[in-house]
């Protein structure tokens, strides 16, 4: 991409979450573990969500849900397990990938988003 894409499709996902009533906690949070795009609390069921958000403006490489690593993954769910702690958060945790396909001059369009912790799959 000849853009900056990743701002622009967490901004958009964001938008997107808090339209469907999700509330929004903090985006581009840092940790001890690592940053994570978007913090917020689903609406049902009520979990607390990191979500990792991949822009794309093409398939034709990696797919975007095989581009989480697994030490970056790891890196998400210690982040969120320290963030639980710090805000005493007892509910239920989750890791969610969302992946958005941005081309220049036309509307992001949602490809992917779900929990990576039940297998990700793509629930559009």
């Amino acid at each position: 991409m000849h853009f900056n894409s990743g701002p622009l499709a967490e901004t958009w996902f964001a938008d997107y979450l808090e339209a469907r009533g999700w509330k929004l906690l903090q985006r581009n949070l840092r940790t001890p573990y690592g940053e994570i795009d978007i913090l917020a609390i689903s609406r049902r069921p009520s979990r607390l969500v990191a979500v990792e958000v991949k822009a794309r403006s093409s398939f034709a490489w990696l797919p975007a849900e095989e581009s989480l690593r697994p030490g970056q993954l790891r890196r998400l769910r210690e982040a969120l397990q320290w963030i639980a702690q710090e805000k005493k958060w007892n509910g239920a945790l989750s890791v969610d990938l969302a992946v958005i396909h941005l081309v220049p001059g036309a509307e992001p369009e949602l490809v992917a988003f779900g929990p990576v912790d039940d297998g990700f799959d793509r629930l559009l």
